[in-house]
């Protein structure tokens, strides 16, 4: 009877997927850190969580992800913490999407475009992730 050693398996499918994960993130970081409001900000935007400003800041879920992806390795994520930080990027992306009325599933523009890689990304860290967690 030959072991499989599911950590290694799945060691090695995370190292596959985190570096196409770091590059699918790069364009929801660009769009983000753009629209984060320093104006006013204490901070400059650097999210404080000891802060008054930051716990009141309108924007303070959009700056902790952008403080997140420019301070850490997100090569170095769990699968989990992945599919977090895709899920914060794709709900911001989506949002856009909503408020230029785009149809994410025909539209050709860049963020639409970035929408659809994303989902197909999300699914397979979703369906990735269940797949270890079963066995």
């Amino acid at each position: 009877m030959h072991y499989i050693d599911l950590k290694l398996i799945s060691s090695v499918m995370c190292t596959k997927m985190k570096q196409p994960l770091q590059q699918l993130l790069e364009y929801p970081y660009e769009v983000l850190q753009a629209h984060v409001k320093l104006i006013g900000c204490a901070q400059h935007g650097v999210y404080n969580r000891r802060s008054h400003e930051c716990h009141m800041c309108p924007d303070q879920e959009s700056c902790k992800w952008v403080n997140q992806i420019s301070s850490d390795d997100s090569r170095q994520y769990s699968v989990n913490r992945q599919v977090l930080m895709l899920e914060h990027a794709l709900d911001s992306m989506m949002s856009y999407a909503r408020l230029l009325e785009h149809d994410v599933n025909s539209c050709n523009c860049t963020n639409c475009k970035w929408i659809q890689r994303a989902l197909k990304t999300y699914n397979e860290l979703l369906i990735n992730n269940d797949q270890f967690q079963s066995h």
